[in-house]
């Protein structure tokens, strides 16, 4: 097995993990921070080990003496690259050490008292697995239908909510790996076959599939015990 592999195993495994607890105690997870912060320490378990990382001094030159060499997990929450653009970070995301970059500066770095000021970091998404979270408590209903025009349409919460969907979508796009995980509070979907419809139409919608990668997702919700598994059809094998 890959080490990418070994990564997505242990993220499956994890969220199969919160799903249960979630179950049981639904209102243990009151905000999606809580979810974020529940599913880090899960993989937290997982993905524990430091490893060496890449140091470059300020004129872009790699030090290269071990005993110098700088640790780090290889799990992270709200990590931005050197651009900070919202849009190239999610909530929890997955890079192998060997991927990160840190950066110290050369007129305060002494290799004899080993003075190691830190002043920056970088990274690419596309070395790296994204998992975006999405919490739903607010959102009771898709579509209403309307007395005055005998039609069915779609509410605006539901609406506004799609188009964060969408745009959270759009941000997993850029890493090799992409994970969605939808919690539910309200049941929006009763089967596995809607929830698979949602999801095909909402990569659709986020042009997703422009990028070539298959996608991931869950969907928990504790009122029908569901934990539903999404696996898009992309170029990208795991």
């Amino acid at each position: 097995m890959s080490q990418t592999d070994n990564f997505q195993w242990n993220i499956r495994q994890s969220i199969q993990q919160l799903h249960k607890d979630y179950f049981k105690n639904p209102w243990t997870f009151m905000t999606e921070a809580d979810v974020q912060c529940a599913l880090y320490m899960k993989l937290s378990g997982r993905f524990h080990s430091n490893k060496r990382t890449f140091v470059t001094d300020a004129s872009g030159k790699k030090i290269k003496e071990e005993n110098l060499q700088l640790l780090t997990k290889s799990l992270h929450a709200e990590l931005q690259t050197t651009r900070r653009k919202t849009i190239e970070y999610v909530d929890l995301c997955i890079i192998p050490q060997k991927y990160i970059e840190f950066y110290v500066m050369s007129r305060r770095y002494d290799k004899s008292q080993r003075i190691f000021p830190i002043y920056g970091w970088d990274w690419n998404p596309e070395d790296a697995i994204g998992i975006e979270i999405k919490f739903n408590r607010w959102v009771s209903q898709r579509y209403i239908y309307s007395l005055k025009t005998k039609r069915t349409r779609t509410t605006q919460k539901w609406h506004d909510f799609y188009e964060s969907l969408a745009f959270d979508l759009q941000k997993l796009k850029r890493y090799k790996r992409g994970w969605f995980v939808f919690v539910d509070q309200h049941s929006l979907f009763q089967t596995k076959e809607e929830w698979r419809e949602f999801m095909d139409a909402l990569i659709r919608y986020a042009n997703y599939g422009a990028a070539k990668k298959t996608l991931n997702a869950y969907y928990l919700c504790p009122k029908n015990n569901s934990a539903w598994p999404f696996k898009s059809v992309g170029q990208t094998v795991f």
